[in-house]
């Protein structure tokens, strides 16, 4: 009767172990021995290519006795196993520091990208203000173009000064995490959590699905910055951890701007929930609902004795 419930968990077990080694740990690990490896036979390669050395290589592994070969290849997995779960538990301090939560040690360098990133933000709302004001027949091709660029730019940046970040990254999340406090007055970091307990598993699945997609274009960011440590041994490494580095920080950035769609998305659809969940009465119109949000989320933040208003009848 077990026999069901252990393969089914092996099965997932083997999933999971396997996801960890097709991790980008195991690109860092290999880089290093490629490195190591390309130092210490550095003369031979060029006398004899690449070929010809790892030829060789592989016949002293297979010099080795069969236990040797076999503890090489457990110890090399655990390396790789231990070392992608180490990264999995540093996601959320890598995404925070590229989002520009800093300590305030970096204040240096903090304050002078966020003022020209604010500066940035300014100069194209008064571009876009400017287009907005011409008639569409106005505009030729190359204006039409600008003007779709900076809404888009608009849409991906906080309006509140106050909220602006050192970093596009953090500008995306925080520009996503404001809009259901100025659409609908409820404040996303009070109002989130107990929204999410009420999600269907179908709105779940999604925000998990697109914060996955962010959190491993963190982890490969990260990775790519850990190959520094390579570099004494084969100056290639820099340019390789460069690349690696830019492409997973756009991949970041898509990634932040799918997860802040569906996030916002979910206060969209699904933010009647959160009223009927806590018994909070529901606004009768558009024109009440941002005060009816901000009278939630100071109930949620600070509690109330207030008489009014009233709960509603559970359903």
């Amino acid at each position: 009767m077990l026999g069901p419930f252990w393969n089914g968990l092996g099965g997932k077990l083997a999933e999971r172990w396997m996801a960890l080694l097709l991790s980008p740990a195991l690109l860092f690990w290999a880089t290093g021995a490629i490195a190591w490896h390309w130092n210490r036979t550095r003369p031979s390669l060029h006398r004899d290519g690449w070929t010809a050395v790892a030829r060789q290589l592989g016949e002293q592994v297979r010099t080795l006795p069969a236990i040797m070969q076999g503890l090489l290849v457990t110890a090399s997995l655990i390396v790789v196993m231990l070392s992608a779960l180490a990264a999995q538990r540093l996601t959320v301090p890598v995404v925070r520091a590229l989002s520009g939560y800093w300590p305030r040690r970096l204040d240096w360098l903090q304050k002078p990208l966020l003022d020209r990133r604010s500066e940035r933000i300014r100069r194209d709302t008064r571009r876009l203000r400017e287009l907005a004001g011409v008639s569409d027949e106005a505009l030729d091709w190359r204006q039409r173009r600008t003007y779709a660029e900076l809404q888009r730019r608009y849409l991906l940046a906080p309006t509140d000064p106050s909220r602006h970040m050192a970093t596009r990254l953090g500008n995306i999340l925080s520009a996503f995490e404001d809009r259901p406090r100025a659409r609908y007055g409820l404040h996303t970091e009070v109002c989130w959590p107990r929204l999410w307990l009420l999600l269907p598993d179908e709105a779940k699945k999604e925000v998990e699905d697109a914060r996955q997609r962010l959190s491993g274009a963190a982890q490969a960011w990260l990775w790519g910055m850990l190959l520094v440590v390579w570099t004494p041994w084969a100056w290639w490494v820099l340019p390789l951890g460069a690349v690696v580095c830019g492409t997973s920080y756009f991949r970041a950035l898509n990634a932040a701007v799918s997860y802040g769609e569906i996030f916002v998305a979910c206060f969209d659809v699904h933010r009647g929930l959160l009223y009927q969940g806590l018994r909070w009465p529901l606004p009768a119109s558009p024109a009440e609902e941002r005060a009816g949000g901000e009278a939630l989320s100071a109930y949620l933040e600070n509690g109330s004795v207030a008489a009014e208003p009233r709960f509603s009848d559970p359903a």
